[in-house]
């Protein structure tokens, strides 16, 4: 085939027609405005009868499109059966025209007497009548076309010739009629020969072209040439050629006298294409001048001739083919391009074929015997983009790959295999077939093909049947790639214009703003003022110096002048300067001054003296001092404090009573940021008294972000001692410089990672910053405790900056470290701005210490920072609160004195004693400065973090590190228990937030203390009005809680917002009692149906007792469908079923599983399981709703038995697995027909309503409402566990209240309009489900994965942070209320811009559902009344996500790739020319040379 047939080929359209935005896929609007008129793809078809598409074989998509592999039925293929095909256009010229009819008659003679009754139907359309010319010579075409004459045995007679009437060469509409023929006749995969001497008009051309070859119709046509009447030319009959070259026709032109035997002969061997070609060899090659070799693979029993078709200007074979092939001579036609060469034994392997001109084609057949010969085999062909599709195009596009699919089938019924397949342009090209079953193209390549579209391409299959080998040969239809152009890729999907790669998981509800993990310096402030530039002006913190009255004076005296010339160093403005002797037989206050002077001159006054010192056996009062210090009204700041105190002497160990500060003290120290930091010689000798420890020290510095410290006062070499230089870098970092991190570590803490430190920026502008880490052991008494085993600190690369260096420091290798201490210290230079994480390596020693870890940088701008409660229940906003508990949180106000005013934002970082981050909100904040005053959101805290591994006493402290620009410091506070929350906000999210139930504005905190944000949102202050208030992230959110969502992209979908029935499968279960019995029943029950016209899709399959499944139909036509339930020998459709009837074998999971595999996600429909020996039903909950969970298809369970009700052992089980897809379990038996006890109008029904579910519980015992939107609507409620002791007790009071039961298990009761029903029986609780027909009220609703989703993108699931998000579809004259008795735990809120206009969902983690059957109930308020619906679904553990999508536990959705989405990714992206299918789970291209589509497509599976 050369290139430019190939073009003609590549225009052919996949797509026929334009569908309406506002109608699904492929579906236009009908006459009444209804979505209902098909149009039909790859060739297909409208049937103007049943309004379904007639698709070539194989192709089951209800408009003849893509779909995923499914189980076909048993019969598809053979659909039709064989024909013989005529057409006959009956105009013949006088001399050579009818000589040559009248040889063409014979040869079909000939034909047919030799196969008798070997076709099932005999086409036959003629022409009758001819052209003339009027009186005044104008043409006047008087033929016309009869109707088809169709026989279904010989004999098959022609017409005699009529005269063609006009002598000059005409065309006649034979296109049109060869689509009449095709349809009209449902021809499949069969031959149609075309006699004529006049060449086609090109009306229908294209038309004509596609539907031959998408439904395998090879177009023979018998041309008469005849230059001197008619004088067609080789131009006028060139695209005729071509359109019977593409089919794969032969096109043979005739010229013969009366009784030629050889036009006789080569005639009847064309018609042998006719008869059950088998297809051994098709190969062609571009350049014939020199032999090409072409292989000839006959079948094991040869029984008549294999016949050798050369194509090509005076084509011939080798002179050796003659000889090893057994060749008779040639049968050629009038202008030598065709031969054909018969062989009645070929015992050849191969043959070549050569050519005078550069082409040439040779195709090896034979026809297939009944009895005896070549294997009859019929092989269909399809190319798919991926494996998983099933037929989805009858041709590839040049350049792209795709998988070559087949379905195989013998006369015989022998088992088939295809063994492998190979490739007649590549001989590197052999592949080892995948058997993909159930599939309708059940054999796919596991390796794709690409063809160049110059070349006529072949596949060779090697195929066992039975036990014999045989080899056919299948043409591969190749579409050239058009010049490319650049296409514009819009959506022709209701989905969202971009897709996200990760899935959306708000991190905070409330908060002041997103989580942060890291900053870099562009986020950091744009300016900042210089700490020298800062005037102190206000009352500084504290700072206490307190001593032990018998510490040794050498070391006092080194250790006051450190401290008096740091503070003199370093004195800031109005600071308050103490200092007081301890441990003194007779206790002196603290002397308090501003002046630094005078603080110099108390040290040198007050200074130690042993004579005035307390007796040895009395403990130090050092806590006394504290005590004092926190309690003085002495006008100084404690907020920020420093106290350093020298001990001589142990206080009493903590079990003494009174030898600790009360909670109170505490809060103040840690809250106030008061730092406390203890020291004592390691010399110590009143350290080793019984009864005496130095543990509350270790308590102290814990909380208050100090250390504790022991130390050697020996002088050395330098005249100093490493006391003193301790205490000096102490003066260094504690009293001159921020805290940026702490973290106390307990020695049995588990893990490495310390948590995160942020690094502020530079105030100079340096690159770095410098920090100094100090470290200190824990010590119970005056002895330096031992060394570690390692203390390695790591400070980790931030992976964002790649100018980060990882960092280890080994304090047991660190130079110049004091000797004979409990203390390390060291500085780094780390990179100013970026957050840095730090992890550590501990292996304590002997003594099993814990440890203290600090790290400070410079800065020294005025701040004050102070605690508020807030409780917006109230309106009370206390400010200066020194206690921090559960109920009102640690709600810090941070400030800076005005011209030492920083960026006007900051972040807060927050982590409890472990340095872990909460999950709750506003763990991790940023504020903007009003009036250089940061107000945060109040964080709720635990007082008991768990799991803690905390240093003891200190479980109940968290850290806040504040950063603005270049200032940060952290902050740290108790937390301490509350009273608990109140009544309405007692229940918690999963991050462990206590949510409030009620109507917005929604309230979180334990004392709906704050408005909750819905997750897009954040709280931000407002000074003004001295409350925080929601700003919402962005414009699509908007409300008090930001809960009213506007949907930036609305579901236009139509298939979203159907709530018709377009898909129905019966499943009928079999054992070997029942025979068939069951079919006649079901057809009762579920085969009595009048037309439907928005369902799509009927399935009708059996499934035998031993797990067997038949797929007795599976198609659009409704009639067929039916005629399925009352075929008179169901031999011929289903496969008789011999087992006998065994418990469980009939599991609903498998059942729905194949029932689904042929339909889709995004359509409603309705599974029917009928069966007549209930025991065999058997189904696992979980797995059932993992299987069923992204479908729409409501399962309707059947339990039916002979003569009583046999209890279902599994029957709780069951009906809630029926439940969670909206369907139900009808239990009964039969008496004498299957309708004895339930009402048989049910189903018809509901598949062709509207249906909306007004009342639905598992577990019933009480008095309900239905309530329906008109007088007239009908109800139909089911129960199960209880039967007559409903119907009679409502029927006495209501005899509109009619009923069917099934003794006291079930019953089927029809109702008109709004009903109380008497609920309460005796019996107990039961299940019952009411569905209303058609009502105007009947909501649609969908799971979705956030507020602002207008799309189904979530599953229910178990593993979720909350309960199910639903968004409901509602007309807009109702509104959504709060449901009645459910304590406000539901969320209900209206949203603007959506389809979906109001969402309903819950936040609380211990509200949200099960894995199970879970029913939501929705409260509707109308304009007159009120009315209840209810949306049942099943919740799984996880989602289960499809198509290389991953799980997103927290919200039931997946993460899917691109081209992907849905609630488990199965459904399709379509951009571009493509649209989904009518499963939207395969993206068609517009048109099948569409290469750029194709492309995509491909490879997007």
């Amino acid at each position: 085939m050369n290139r430019g047939i190939i073009l003609l080929l590549g225009i052919l359209s996949v797509v026929s027609g334009v569908s309406t935005d506002d109608c699904p896929s492929f579906f236009n609007d009908g006459v009444d405005g209804s979505c209902t008129v098909r149009q039909c793809l790859n060739g297909g078809y409208l049937d103007n009868a049943s309004k379904t598409c007639i698709c070539p074989s194989g192709y089951l998509g209800i408009h003849c499109e893509a779909i995923k592999t499914s189980m076909p039925p048993d019969n598809h293929f053979k659909a039709g059966g064989t024909s013989f095909n005529i057409i006959n256009i009956n105009l013949y010229t006088q001399y050579w025209g009818f000589k040559t009819y009248d040889n063409i008659k014979k040869g079909l003679d000939i034909h047919l007497n030799s196969y008798p009754n070997g076709y099932d139907s005999y086409n036959l359309l003629e022409t009758t009548g001819n052209p003339y010319l009027d009186t005044s010579d104008q043409e006047v075409f008087g033929y016309s076309f009869k109707n088809i004459s169709t026989l279904t045995s010989a004999p098959f007679k022609l017409d005699n010739w009529t005269d063609t009437g006009l002598y000059w060469c005409y065309e006649v509409p034979i296109f049109e009629q060869l689509i009449q023929m095709i349809q009209q006749k449902n021809l499949k995969n069969t031959v149609i020969t075309i006699l004529t001497q006049h060449p086609p008009s090109n009306d229908k051309h294209d038309e004509a072209r596609e539907i031959a070859v998408s439904f395998g119709i090879r177009v023979n046509v018998l041309w008469i040439k005849d230059d001197t009447f008619n004088r067609c030319t080789n131009e006028n009959i060139a695209q005729f050629k071509t359109f019977v070259d593409i089919t794969g026709g032969l096109f043979v032109q005739l010229q013969s006298e009366l009784n030629d035997s050889s036009t006789v002969n080569l005639v009847s061997q064309v018609f042998l294409t006719h008869y059950n070609p088998q297809y051994v060899s098709i190969q062609s090659f571009s350049d014939c001048s020199v032999p090409q070799q072409v292989p000839v693979v006959t079948d094991p029993t040869v029984n008549g001739p294999y016949n050798f078709v050369f194509l090509g200007e005076n084509a011939k074979p080798g002179i050796d083919g003659f000889r090893t092939c057994s060749l008779l001579q040639p049968l050629r036609s009038v202008d030598n391009k065709l031969a054909i060469f018969q062989s009645l034994n070929p015992m050849c392997s191969s043959i070549t074929i050569q050519s005078s001109n550069d082409s040439c084609t040779a195709i090896i057949f034979t026809n297939a015997n009944a009895t005896v010969g070549p294997l009859d085999l019929a092989i269909y062909v399809t190319y798919v983009e991926d494996q998983s599709i099933d037929a989805s195009r009858y041709a590839i596009v040049e350049g792209v790959p795709f998988y070559p699919a087949f379905h195989i089938e013998s006369s015989s019924g022998a088992a088939i295999t295809l063994n492998f397949i190979s490739a007649s342009f590549d001989t590197d090209w052999k592949v080892t077939p995948q058997d993909r079953s159930p599939a309708t193209f059940e054999w796919v390549s596991n390796k794709t093909i690409q063809c160049d579209a110059s070349q006529t391409y072949s596949l060779y299959l090697n195929i066992t049947v039975g036990g014999t080998i045989v080899q056919r040969a299948v043409r591969v239809a190749c579409v050239p790639a058009p010049i490319a152009t650049t296409v514009s890729v819009v959506s022709t999907t209701a989905v969202p214009t971009s897709i996200p790669t990760t899935a959306s998981i708000p991190t905070t509800s409330s908060s002041a703003a997103s989580t942060i993990t890291s900053t870099d310096s562009s986020s950091s402030t744009s300016s900042s003022v210089t700490p020298s530039t800062c005037p102190y002006t206000q009352n500084y913190a504290t700072f206490l110096f307190a001593y032990a009255a018998d510490f040794n004076p050498t070391t006092y005296g080194m250790v006051s002048r450190t401290i008096g010339n740091l503070i003199k160093k370093n004195f800031p403005n109005n600071q308050i300067l103490a200092n007081k002797l301890i441990d003194m037989e007779q206790p002196q206050n603290i002397s308090y001054t501003n002046n630094v002077v005078n603080f110099t001159t108390n040290c040198d006054v007050d200074i130690p003296n042993a004579t005035l010192a307390a007796t040895d056996i009395k403990a130090s009062d050092a806590l006394d001092a504290i005590k004092s210090f926190l309690k003085d009204d002495h006008m100084g700041r404690l907020e920020g404090s420093v106290m350093f105190i020298l001990l001589n002497r142990l206080p009493k160990d903590l079990s003494s009573t009174g030898n600790d500060l009360d909670p109170d003290e505490y809060d103040k120290l840690t809250n106030l940021n008061i730092k406390v930091i203890p020291s004592s010689i390691s010399s110590l000798a009143k350290g080793a008294l019984a009864g005496r420890s130095g543990a509350v020290f270790n308590k102290l510095a814990a909380q208050t972000n100090g250390h504790y410290v022991i130390a050697d006062d020996s002088i050395g070499p330098d005249t100093n001692s490493d006391y003193n230089k301790i205490v000096s870098n102490f003066m260094n970092t504690a009293y001159n410089q921020n805290l940026l991190f702490t973290r106390n570590v307990g020695v049995n803490r588990i893990g490495t990672n310390l948590g995160v430190v942020r690094i502020p920026t530079s105030a100079t502008g340096s690159p770095n910053i410098t920090v100094t880490i100090t470290v200190s052991l824990s010590a119970v008494d005056a002895h330096q405790p031992l060394p570690p085993s390692k203390l390695v600190l790591g400070i980790k690369p931030n992976p964002n900056f790649s100018n980060t260096k990882g960092i280890l420091i080994d304090f047991n290798t660190l130079p110049n470290q004091f000797s004979n201490s409990n203390y390390y210290t060291t500085t780094v230079e780390l990179e100013a701005g970026i957050d840095r994480e730090l992890v550590l390596q501990y292996v304590a020693g002997s003594d099993n210490n814990d440890l203290l870890i600090r790290m400070w940088a410079a800065g020294d701008a005025f701040r004050q920072a102070t605690y508020m409660n807030y409780d917006e229940s109230t309106g009370a906003h206390l400010s200066n609160v020194i206690k921090i508990d559960e109920d009102y949180g640690a709600a810090l106000n941070f400030q800076f004195s005005g011209a030492c005013s920083h960026d006007k934002t900051a972040t807060l970082l927050i982590t409890d004693c472990n340095g872990v981050v909460s999950a709750k909100y506003d763990s991790d904040q940023v504020a903007s400065a009003s009036s250089d005053n940061f107000q945060f959101i109040p964080f709720f805290c635990s007082s008991q973090p768990t799991p803690t591994t905390c240093i003891s006493g200190a479980e109940s402290k968290y850290d806040a590190q504040f950063v603005s620009d270049s200032f940060s410091i952290t902050q740290s506070f108790q937390c301490r228990p509350g009273v608990g929350p109140i009544d309405t906000c007692k229940l918690k999210d999963a991050n462990g937030n206590n949510q409030c139930s009620g109507i917005a504005p929604f309230k979180r905190g334990p004392h709906a203390n704050l408005y909750d944000c819905s997750n897009h949102g954040h709280l931000e202050y407002d000074a003004t009005n001295n409350v925080f208030r929601c700003k919402c992230d962005n414009e699509n959110f908007s409300g008090q809680s930001c809960e009213i969502a506007t949907c930036s992209t609305k579901n236009s979908d139509p298939l979203a917002t159907d709530n018709n029935y377009h898909t129905y499968t019966v499943v009928v279960g079999l054992d070997q009692a029942n025979g068939f019995l069951p079919l006649d029943d079901a057809q009762e029950l579920f085969g009595s149906l009048d037309s439907l016209s928005h369902v799509w899709k009927y399935q009708l399959l059996t499934v035998c007792a031993d797990g067997k499944y038949d797929m007795l139909y599976s198609g659009s036509d409704l009639k067929n469908f039916k005629d399925m339930f009352n075929d008179t020998n169901y031999l011929k459709i289903a496969r008789t079923c011999n087992t006998p009837a065994q418990a469980g074998v009939h599991d609903l999971t498998d059942i729905y599983k194949q029932s689904v595999k042929g339909i889709g996600r995004n359509v409603k429909g309705i599974i029917v399981y009928f069966s007549e020996v209930s025991k065999m039903i058997n189904v696992t909950l979980d797995d059932f709703i993992t299987a069923s969970q992204p479908y729409q298809q409501q399962l309707f369970v059947y339990a039916f038995d002979e003569s009583a009700i046999i209890p279902l052992t599994v029957g709780d089980s069951v009906v809630k697995a029926a439940m969670s897809t909206g369907g139900f379990l009808i239990q009964s038996f039969i008496d004498n027909g299957p309708r004895d006890h339930i009402d048989g109008t049910f189903l018809p029904a509901l598949l062709g309503s509207s249906s909306t579910i007004s009342w639905m519980s598992t577990s019933q015992n009480s008095d309900f409402s239905i309530s329906t939107s008109s007088p007239d609507i009908v109800s139909y409620l089911i129960t199960y566990e209880v039967g007559d002791e409903l119907s009679t007790q409502n029927s006495l009071i209501n005899p509109n209240f009619v009923c069917k039961t099934s003794d006291n298990t079930a019953a089927m009761c029809k109702i008109n309009g709004s009903t109380n029903v008497i609920g309460r029986v005796d019996k107990g609780q039961y299940y019952v489900a009411v569905y209303s027909l058609n009502d105007a009220l009947a909501p649609k609703a969908q799971i979705i994965s956030d507020l602002g989703k207008d799309f189904s993108d979530a599953v229910s699931t178990s593993s979720s942070d909350a309960r199910t998000i639903m968004a409901i579809m509602l007309n807009d004259t109702f509104n959504i209320v709060a449901n009645s008795g459910d304590g406000g735990i539901t969320r209900n809120a209206q949203r603007t811009g959506c389809t979906f206009g109001w969402t309903s969902y819950s936040v609380f983690s211990d509200k949200k559902y099960g894995t199970g059957v879970n029913i939501a109930k929705i409260t509707i308020e109308g304009p007159d009344k009120t009315y209840t619906r209810f949306f049942p679904f099943g919740t799984s553990s996880a989602p289960a996500c499809h198509n290389g999508g991953t799980p997103v536990t927290s919200t039931g959705s997946c993460n899917c790739p691109p081209n992907f989405q849905g609630p488990d990714c199965s459904l399709v992206y379509c951009s571009g020319s493509s649209k989904p299918n009518a499963w939207s789970d395969v993206c068609i291209c517009a048109s099948i040379d569409d290469v750029v589509c194709a492309k995509q497509y491909t490879s997007m599976f």
